[in-house]
């Protein structure tokens, strides 16, 4: 019998690597994998860490659930199965379960200030919010309802007891591996409104919600097709999804026209009190409702506003209209351009760039913005990254300030840690070189901290077992673009033989 608490002890890999042994082309119809599920941990109120780390390997694996007894003594456990979506055949046994919660710092100041609305309809805590848990949807629901539904004040309410709301589990995947998290980014921007949490009930009602910060996406119309994207957040992208596999659920994905309507009438609405906008994609620069919001923002005369942006940077114009002549009438632009490779690597893995297009881009709008590269970092650019930051402080003269690194922890099969010990160990090398290049400049503390932050998430875990995955998916992208992945990135040419 396979004893599931094992996870806590030998990681992931073992669990994987024990499902993969039993599981074979045909197997008997008598066959039964009998697992023992007698402890967990939990963060909430939803499934825990073990239990749903299972369902996720049995899934990936193929692995038919109904060859799969699970002998546990959690009187949840039909519940937690439900929520997760599996049909594990259970069998109860006697004793008591060992269920191990721990106490959080988990406050973040978003649900008390902001909305993030995805093409879908779905109105999240924010962009990183786990879509299985939505806090209201603009298919059913009315915008100045939300603030105080049973969703948003169950959320508010679990991080006033210190526990944590299953909607922000990205949040909760980067601070257990000391990556710095949205949610600690966004108390340090917006910590002059954390006190506003003092006036919460106990049920999680707040009666003084003002829409401060706002990020609003209405289609997923982009010109690029991002390796580690989707569908969802790119419309070249669903369409490639369609001819590879059939999948036409994000296919022509927007918001209807009542929707974009009515959700701009809110912002109009709430425009007095808004302090930022962040606009990202799909591409914001292609996007009619981007530039119908910059227009309400002029009509009302709120051109101090802080404007976001994350943007690829190929594009400044949308039709006749070139971003520019809308950028040099606010205050406070700040451009995060989405830039993780230099060269021909940068076509590959962002398909459609053209990398010298990017830089007259920037050319073009350093004299109206602020500016930085916002790299998300992966195991197909550790080696290119630290080349990329280097060319751009020699020859444009950015300060190492001007860098962000996003460690990429979404699909798990493009993270950092799907690289086999060797690939890690000369990637260790580079990003240490790398490092003692940046502390020979001057305010350099900040991006180091975030390379120290990259080797140590890169070494904390062996996924090595999903790099079979990644070639599976990556070599339907190769023939569909006609591209070669070893062929554009010649220092994994050995990858395939660990797969």
């Amino acid at each position: 019998m396979l004893d599931l608490s094992n996870i806590f002890t030998l990681g992931n890999k073992w669990l994987y690597d024990a499902l993969l042994k039993e599981k074979q082309p045909v197997l008997p119809n008598d066959y039964q994998l009998e697992i023992l599920y007698t402890q967990d941990q939990f963060e909430n109120d939803g499934p825990g860490k073990a239990l749903s780390q299972l369902v996720e390997y049995i899934r990936l694996l193929d692995f038919p659930e109904f060859f799969i007894h699970i002998h546990t003594n959690n009187k949840n456990i039909n519940q937690e199965l439900a929520q997760l979506g599996s049909e594990i055949n259970v069998v109860n046994i006697d004793g008591d379960f060992i269920r191990t919660e721990k106490i959080y710092d988990s406050i973040c100041v978003l649900p008390w200030i902001h909305f993030y609305i995805n093409p879908q309809g779905q109105v999240g805590s924010c962009c990183e919010f786990n879509e299985q848990h939505e806090i209201g949807n603009l298919n059913k629901d009315q915008l100045v309802d939300i603030p105080n539904n049973a969703n948003f004040k169950k959320i508010r309410q679990q991080m006033i007891e210190n526990k944590r709301p299953s909607i922000c589990s990205g949040c909760w995947t980067a601070e257990d591996n000391n990556i710095q998290s949205m949610r600690q980014s966004m108390n340090k921007q917006f910590k002059h409104y954390l006190p506003l949490i003092k006036e919460t009930k106990t049920d999680g009602t707040f009666d003084n919600f003002q829409l401060r910060y706002l990020d609003f996406r209405a289609s997923n119309v982009c010109n690029l097709m991002c390796r580690m994207c989707g569908g969802q957040f790119s419309s070249k992208i669903a369409q490639e999804e369609k001819e590879l596999y059939g999948n036409q659920h994000y296919v022509e994905l927007k918001l209807t026209s009542d929707q974009i309507s009515k959700t701009l009438n809110y912002i109009e609405q709430n425009i007095e009190h808004l302090d930022q906008i962040y606009f990202a994609g799909g591409e914001p620069l292609i996007m009619s409702e981007h530039y119908q919001i910059l227009d309400l923002l002029l009509k009302h005369n709120k051109t101090d506003i802080l404007i976001t942006y994350n943007t690829n940077l190929t594009r400044l114009t949308y039709k006749s209209t070139n971003v520019i002549d809308y950028w040099r009438q606010f205050k406070n632009i700040y451009v995060g351009a989405s830039i993780d490779l230099i060269g021909p690597q940068a076509d590959y893995w962002r398909s459609g760039t053209e990398y010298n297009v990017i830089e007259e881009n920037y050319n073009a709008i350093k004299a109206y913005v602020n500016f930085n590269i916002a790299s998300t970092l992966h195991m197909a650019n550790i080696f290119n990254l630290p080349q990329l930051q280097q060319h751009w402080i020699t020859k444009f003269k950015l300060t190492p300030s001007q860098f962000n690194i996003s460690i990429l922890k979404y699909p798990k099969n493009q993270s950092l840690q799907v690289l086999p010990s060797q690939f890690k160990t000369k990637a260790s090398i580079a990003v240490q070189g790398h490092i003692g290049w940046l502390e020979t400049i001057s305010g350099s503390e900040s991006l180091v901290k975030q390379w120290h932050d990259v080797l140590q998430y890169m070494n904390s875990s062996d996924e090595s077992h999903l790099l079979g995955e990644f070639f599976r998916l990556n070599d339907d992208k190769d023939r569909s673009r006609n591209q070669s992945f070893e062929n554009v990135f010649p220092e994994f040419k050995e990858l395939r033989s660990h797969a």
